[in-house]
């Protein structure tokens, strides 16, 4: 049965040999991208270069305006998720706080 249980085989393939899945993406990925490449005919004209520019300026400053909501999104996560993992471990446990011995 194990022979038919395909994706537990591929999670047991992926675990014990990431190097060969990741090379194999990569070198999926090159070879798809010079089989599905367009031919340039011509060089591109100026009108196409200056709106290829404003484009990349447009998505530069993007990235830079959500960079600082960003950094807070990811914060809060991080806050949460260390929040819930000291009270998961709080439960079982008695005080962290010291108490006096009178």
């Amino acid at each position: 049965m194990h022979a038919l249980d395909l994706p537990s085989r591929l999670k047991a393939s992926m675990s014990g040999s990431p190097a060969k899945w990741l090379g194999g993406s990569l070198a999926a990925g090159l070879v798809a991208s010079l089989l599905f490449r367009s031919r340039k005919k011509n060089a591109p004209s100026r009108l196409a270069a200056t709106v290829k520019k404003e484009r990349g300026s447009l998505l530069s400053l993007a990235f830079s305006l959500s960079k600082p909501v960003l950094k807070i999104y990811a914060t809060k996560l991080l806050k949460d998720y260390l929040a819930r993992r000291l009270m998961a471990g709080e439960q079982g446990r008695p005080s962290a706080t010291r108490t006096p011995p009178y």
